[in-house]
């Protein structure tokens, strides 16, 4: 598909998706991204090419040193994604939801709490 004749939507799912992941470096201007992204459009519940949504990539784990500060800050963005409605029981390409790929206990809680 050419630019001229992507949705936002769109053009805007993939950069959701790479923000959504772990990030030690800028937490805060991670949060930011997520809120601009999806102020911009962007779904929080489209899948990417390889069949995942940007919540199953905020409860993974990797790239995050399980400290309590960067416990906190992923906390901020698993709950910026579901306060902008994220579903926590869509499933992945390989029929997973968001709990199933969690790598840590209070993830699982998080989303069972807005589950």
């Amino acid at each position: 598909m050419d630019r001229a004749s992507a949705t936002p939507d769109a053009a805007l799912m993939p950069l959701l998706h790479i923000a959504s992941a772990a990030n030690r470096e800028a937490p805060e201007a991670q949060a930011a991204t997520i809120r601009g992204l999806c102020a911009a459009g962007a779904d929080p519940n489209a899948l990417d090419a390889s069949g995942v949504a940007p919540l199953h990539r905020a409860v993974r784990t990797r790239g995050s040193t399980g400290s309590p500060s960067a416990i906190e800050r992923q906390r901020r963005i698993i709950e910026r994604l579901l306060g902008r409605v994220a579903v926590v029981g869509d499933v992945d390409a390989k029929g997973r939801t968001a709990a199933d790929v969690a790598r840590a206990e209070w993830i699982g809680e998080v989303l069972a709490e807005r589950g």
